[in-house]
Formats: structure tokens, C-alpha cells, sequence
């Protein structure tokens, strides 16, 4: 949902490919057992027909069950899309000072961050009534 917003109102950072960092912290090998083959590849394959491709996938502060789960994505993934999934078990190898103050950047927090976004998904609900009309719908 995040990302449709993003598309939405800052369409020439897609253009220069989205990086995602994923912080880890606290993920439990039950998170992953919650997941099944047909969902995991339904989310790659939605990943990979983005508007918005990632230039990088970082999962940071990954406890080594992370790459155990990780690897079935990768069954689903292009040669391309796994080039670019990258498991750091400490902090991120992203340089930005705009990163959350949580992995080390100088932006706002974790907390900060999800009250904004949170904002600014209710104040468009308009925007994702009207997108929820154009949804694929996928064969069982």
C-alpha cells in the first residue's frame, strides 16, 4: 500500500529503482512456517510486475533461520531479483542519512515513520477505493 503511494506522488523514484530494508529484529522461524509455497510465489511474482523495481532487498539484523525462509522466495525469483536480495546479520551496508535513526541514519524513527505513513494512507482511503477496482484477479 505504501508503495502505491509512493508511485502515486513521487512517480521519478521508481525510475531509480526502490531499495528495501528490512529489519529483521525479533523475526521468529514461526513468522516463516505461517507462509505457503502459493503465497510466497504470489508475492514474488507481484514484486517482479511492480511498477516500482527494487534495486535492492536487505534483510539486516537476520537471524540465520531468515536465509532458511528466504530461499524459497528465491525458488520463485528471476537470476536478476535474487542478485539483489542481500541477509546481513548485523546493520545495513545502505549509506543515506535519511535512513531511520533506528539503523543508524539520521531520519525519523521506526515510530515516527509508521505514524506519518499511517497518516498518510488514511488521508488517501479515496485513492485506494478507486484502485481496488482495477485488481487482477488470480485463478485458485
Amino acid at each position: 500500500m505504501v508503495l502505491d503511494l509512493l508511485l502515486k506522488f513521487e512517480p521519478d523514484n521508481c525510475g531509480q529503482g526502490i531499495v528495501g530494508i528490512f529489519d529483521m529484529t525479533g523475526v521468529q522461524l514461526g513468522h516463516a512456517l505461517q507462509l505457503n509455497p502459493r503465497l510466497i510465489k504470489r508475492s514474488v511474482e507481484s514484486w517482479q510486475a511492480y511498477p516500482c523495481q527494487p534495486k535492492l532487498l536487505e534483510f539486516i539484523n537476520a537471524p540465520t533461520h531468515v536465509n532458511i525462509f528466504l530461499n524459497t522466495f528465491r525458488l520463485f525469483m528471476t537470476q536478476k531479483m535474487r542478485s539483489r536480495v542481500v541477509v546481513q546479520k548485523r546493520s545495513t551496508t545502505v549509506v543515506c542519512a535519511k535512513l531511520p535513526r533506528d539503523i543508524g541514519g539520521n531520519g525519523p524513527s521506526y515510530k515516527e515513520l509508521a505514524a506519518k505513513w499511517k497518516q498518510l494512507v488514511e488521508d488517501n482511503v479515496n485513492f485506494y477505493q478507486e484502485y481496488e477496482k482495477y485488481k487482477s484477479i488470480l485463478p485458485s
